[in-house]
């Protein structure tokens, strides 16, 4: 009940890329859910000491950081974000919130580390509900994102057992 994770097989030749597929399968739901007044948002969870591994590798380049946070209903990762953002995002209804930080021109961003306790809040908010973290560094034209390090693992065998998909589940 507090896992709300789907888990998409590369399969090339079915898909050339798993976002189609995920893009299809979510606009799918998103049609039977909007009778219930119920949304959903598929997007890929990262591991966070890959974010701060980016931080580290940019120090003292990064002029704007943007946090793409999604509104889940798991108790569990709410906790990590402020009180007044979690007050905001529920007083506005916002399913999604974006929050971005920029720094004056031609100096960068300071304290975007682990210690900085509002910071590591919003990464491991974003990293566990499946939000997107960007941030523009110098001399890189293209902004860093997260999005593109989702967690990846493998699987060499499974075994079902169950007569339905409710004794599975």
């Amino acid at each position: 009940p507090n896992v709300q994770d789907i888990v998409v097989q590369h399969n090339y030749k079915a898909f050339g890329d798993t976002n189609t597929f995920i893009h299809i399968f979510e606009e799918y739901l998103k049609k039977l859910m909007v009778r219930y007044n119920l949304a959903i948002y598929i997007k890929p969870i990262f591991d966070k000491n890959e974010f701060w591994e980016l931080t580290k590798k940019y120090e003292d380049r990064i002029e704007k950081l943007k946090f793409e946070l999604i509104k889940p209903n798991l108790a569990n990762i709410s906790g990590s974000l402020r009180k007044e953002i979690k007050e905001l995002q529920s007083l506005t209804n916002s399913h999604k919130t974006q929050l971005e930080m920029n720094s004056p021109e031609g100096q960068n961003l300071e304290n975007i580390n682990e210690e900085n306790g509002s910071i590591s809040g919003l990464v491991e908010y974003a990293s566990e509900g499946g939000g997107d973290i960007s941030f523009k560094v110098k001399g890189i034209k293209k902004r860093v994102r997260t999005a593109k390090s989702m967690k990846e693992f493998s699987i060499d065998e499974i075994e079902v057992k169950g007569r339905n998909l409710k004794d599975i589940l």
